[in-house]
């Protein structure tokens, strides 16, 4: 679950930089902002990937994880 969590705060913060960069004025940083939709989408896959875990653990174990 502190992956998942850490996971969480990453993505919030990638998302927070791809908008700054993205309305940023200066065209210069295209690199860097698909360097950073690159790390969201390989963030946003972690977590799609630890909740399918979490799951199919939970599903082996006859217990439901809310």
């Amino acid at each position: 679950m502190l992956v998942l969590e850490s996971a969480r705060v990453e993505i919030a913060v990638l998302l927070n930089e791809v908008s700054y960069i993205k309305y940023e004025a200066s065209s210069s940083k295209d690199e860097e902002l698909d360097l950073k939709r690159r790390n969201l989408a390989i963030a946003f896959s972690l977590v799609e990937r630890i909740i399918k875990l979490i799951s199919n653990l939970g599903e082996d174990e006859g217990n439901f994880i809310l």
